[in-house]
This record gives C-alpha cells, structure tokens and sequence, in this order.
C-alpha cells in the first residue's frame, strides 16, 4: 500500500469522482475550507491553515512538496480495491490476457483474439456475451494499464508463488507426468494411467502395501 509523501499537493480534477472525496478529507484532516478557485491544493508544512496551502503553480509550494495523483491519495488513504466490474482501453496486454481468462465459453469468444478488437474498450466479467464495446458501460469503472498490471497481473504472479503444495496429496492417474512421479517416488511401480484410481503420497499408514489402488480421496 502506497504513503503519503511527507508533503504533497495534487491538481484539481472536477471531471475526477475523486477529486470530491479528496476536498472532503482534505478539508477535516486540517480543518481547513478552501474555496475551490484554485489549481493545485496540498500540504506542505508552511505556517497557518494546518500547513496547507493552494495556489495555481505548483512551483510555489514549499519544502520540496511533491505533486501527486488523485489516485495516488486515494490509495495511500483508503487503500485501492480493484472495482469488481473493469474496462480498459484495447491493447495487445490486455487481450492476450484476456484470451486466456475469459469468463465466456469458448464458442462465444473473439475469434481474432481480443488484442485485435477494433473496440474501443475491453470488459471484464463479460456482459451481454462480450468483452468488447466502445463506450464506458454503465457499472463498470475504467482503469488504466499500471493498475491492471499492479492489481491483476501481480495478483495472479503473486497466488501463483506462494502456493504451497501440501504434506498430503492425491491425484488420478490421468495424466503422463502423474504417472511419471509416482513410479519415480512411490512405494510399488509401475504405476500406469486410469481414470478411476488415485495415487496418493504418501501412502497412508493404513494402506503402507500399495500407492495406488484407492478409488476415493482420503
């Protein structure tokens, strides 16, 4: 979670639902009421008016302050929550990421792949049987490149890595390198594909003759 720099101003942004949410903090935290006549609002620590100041460039604010993003104050404040309905403007990264994430059955996807979408905009969780459309969909909230690889990409990296494989598992022997590693590591090879027996390692006590043999999870 991003921090607040020590002092910092951002730039007014009417057309932004944030910019109202920030003036209402901005205003409690140092008791303070700035008419919104001004470009650039922030604190940075100069004498009077809790240390905020407001002025049309930023170059007047003091103390090194830093300009930052209305999204930046948001998340630093309040934490950022990816909006459970997302668009973002068609791109190559967010297609091929969407070629492989769709929640749409396979007969029902772009057929060109949605990197190749001549929309505007691409959508997730799919409505109306498409992720593709040129306007901004009533209930969905756009985001931006950084924060889908941040919020989504990342994610799924980060659940991806710290998986942790448990003491005791089991698996049906369906698949080649299943039956691979358990004739390397179980107790009596060879071990051969079946859609019906489970493989499970170890081997439980109760079961210490055999590896396999078992036709239901335990």
């Amino acid at each position: 979670m991003k921090t607040l720099p020590k002092y910092y101003y951002v730039k007014k942004d009417l057309n932004n639902p944030l910019w109202k949410k920030f003036k209402n903090w901005f205003d409690k935290e140092f008791n303070t009421c700035w008419k919104e006549n001004y470009l650039y609002y922030g604190y940075d620590g100069t004498f009077g008016y809790g240390g905020t100041d407001v002025h049309d460039y930023p170059s007047l604010f003091q103390n090194n302050a830093i300009e930052i993003t209305l999204e930046d104050w948001d998340e630093s404040v309040n934490g950022y929550t990816l909006p459970d309905k997302w668009c973002i403007e068609t791109c190559e990264e967010v297609g091929n990421w969407l070629d492989k994430n769709s929640d749409l059955p396979e007969e029902s996807r772009f057929s060109r792949g949605y990197a190749n979408s001549d929309f505007k905009y691409l959508y997730y969780p799919s409505f109306g049987n498409s992720h593709i459309f040129n306007t901004v969909y009533n209930g969905y909230t756009k985001i931006n490149l950084a924060e889908f690889r941040k919020y989504i990409l990342n994610k799924n990296t980060m659940e991806k890595e710290t998986y942790t494989l448990p003491d005791k598992w089991c698996i049906r022997l369906v698949t080649k390198e299943a039956v691979d590693y358990c004739n390397k590591y179980g107790k009596k090879p060879p071990y051969f594909i079946s859609n019906y027996v489970y493989a499970h390692f170890p081997s439980p006590d109760n079961y210490a003759t055999t590896f396999v043999k078992l036709n239901k999870d335990i």
